[in-house]
């Protein structure tokens, strides 16, 4: 299995994060004393069919969603719609591998969260900015 998805890796190559939609609300501004006990709740979300395959492009749009909270109240939600493309170089390994399912899901789930994470956690931190809320970053992913 890993031998197969080092494979599929190895068989496309990143040419594309973009932000695509972007939704922000602030619903009150949080204390110092509050933002020690921020929780953040994280929602994601894909297309059904991810990864397309369009001619020589695996496309994915990916929708994230962060709600912050202090003391059970929810104090600014972000969402955020990522377009992700992939150069395909090998087609015909990555239509044979995409088959299998758990490469299929090992890439949406994992690959491609990894990639967007560090774009997600900056546009996160730009939001907090542009709300002028004190900035919260992203916790790491496990």
């Amino acid at each position: 299995m890993n031998n197969e998805y080092t494979e599929f890796v190895k068989a496309i190559e990143l040419s594309a994060v973009n932000l695509v939609e972007s939704h922000e609300k602030v619903f009150f501004t949080p204390s110092d004393a509050q933002l020690d006990k921020v929780k953040i709740d994280t929602e994601h979300a894909y297309n059904k069919d991810d990864p397309i395959n369009q001619d020589s492009t695996l496309l994915n749009h990916h929708k994230y969603k962060f709600t912050f909270s202090v003391d059970d109240k929810t104090y600014f939600v972000a969402e955020y719609i990522v377009f992700i493309a992939f150069t395909i170089k090998d087609k015909e390994t990555v239509e044979r591998l995409l088959k299998i399912e758990e490469i299929k899901q090992m890439f949406i789930n994992k690959q491609i969260d990894r990639l967007v994470w560090s774009y997600l956690r900056g546009i996160v931190m730009d939001a907090f900015n542009k709300h002028s809320l004190r900035p919260i970053p992203l916790p790491l992913l496990c």
